[in-house]
């Protein structure tokens, strides 16, 4: 039999994220896992990949929950009709990524331990992971500094990937929408410089002749980035993909949010096939994370990495 909080969960189902403020808002599926709504800052929902007319009362008609408070972040995630969790200290947190390509979304937590956390969700809700984000950076601001920790002197940056005296927004037309959401973060922001920018580029392979011939009729592109910075905190905005090939623009967006941290400084090398590409690692607890930039935003973001 349909309960009263089924159907209510069943006529609000919809592609949004909602936020859970009472115990009869949390989706059916996991009110066998304790929660503490009051000592929470924020608990959302992430609903199924489905469309709402195949939804039914009697379904879990929700994937996901994920529940922040002053220590970290708890996400319960759906296995069919069973409760995966998982707990994240804010104090191992390296990078936070959200993005999305159409309604294909993502929202992914890097850490000092472990495999990254993903969340895939429905990229018209992105506004409410975005808030999430928000209130996990004033969380993280206010938490400790980790203990520093040696690290490896940052690999060293051909001449050419100095830092421009003054860095200026790409004005390649097929970065028109990263300009767009960098200034749209920026607007946000009480306090924000951006560091370095670069446009979409044609990247020329190292190799033979053959090499070099695939490449001229599929060509690589490295997509445009953009670097900026706040308090204890690096930005890039980019694409999904750092390098494509073919010549179909991206309609993607990502955000790539980067803790300064003394324990996690990224480092980086030259791209093993494309001279003009360099590969900027984070270290994090699976296996680095990595930015593909040319090499002055990479030496921007090497420049700027530690705690400030």
């Amino acid at each position: 039999m349909t309960s009263v909080d089924d159907r209510a969960e069943y006529d609000a189902f919809g592609p949004w994220i909602d936020e859970v403020r009472d115990p009869s808002q949390v989706p059916r599926v996991f009110r066998g896992h304790p929660l503490d709504l009051d000592a929470a800052s924020l608990v959302l929902k992430v609903p199924r990949n489905i469309v709402r007319r195949d939804a039914t009362p009697s379904m879990h008609l929700y994937d996901a929950l994920l529940a922040l408070d002053a220590d970290g972040l708890l996400v319960l995630s759906r296995t069919g009709d069973d409760v995966a969790a998982r707990r994240v200290p804010l104090a191992s947190i390296v990078a936070l990524q959200n993005d999305s390509l159409l309604l294909d979304a993502r929202f992914t937590v890097h850490t000092t331990d472990g495999d990254p956390l993903t969340v895939p969700y429905n990229g018209s809700a992105r506004g409410a992971i975005d808030g999430l984000i928000t209130r996990m950076r004033g969380l993280i601001g206010r938490g400790s500094v980790p203990p520093l920790a040696p690290s490896p002197a940052p690999s060293p940056l051909p001449a050419s990937g100095a830092v421009p005296a003054a860095a200026r927004l790409p004005e390649h037309p097929r970065d028109a929408g990263l300009v767009a959401a960098y200034l749209d973060f920026a607007a946000a922001e009480s306090s924000v410089e951006l560091l370095a920018a670069h446009p979409t580029l044609r990247l020329r392979p190292s190799g033979g002749a053959l090499t070099r011939a695939l490449h001229a009729v599929r060509p690589m592109t490295l997509h445009g980035a953009v670097l900026a910075a706040t308090p204890g905190e690096l930005h890039l905005l980019h694409r999904r993909d750092w390098l494509t090939r073919g010549g179909q623009a991206d309609i993607s967006d990502a955000h790539t949010l980067v803790v300064r941290r003394p324990d996690a400084r990224p480092a980086s090398h030259a791209h093993p096939l494309y001279p003009d590409a360099v590969v900027v690692t984070l270290p994090t607890g699976a296996a680095p994370l990595e930015l593909v930039l040319d090499a002055a935003t990479a030496a921007a973001l090497l420049g700027q990495s530690d705690v400030r």
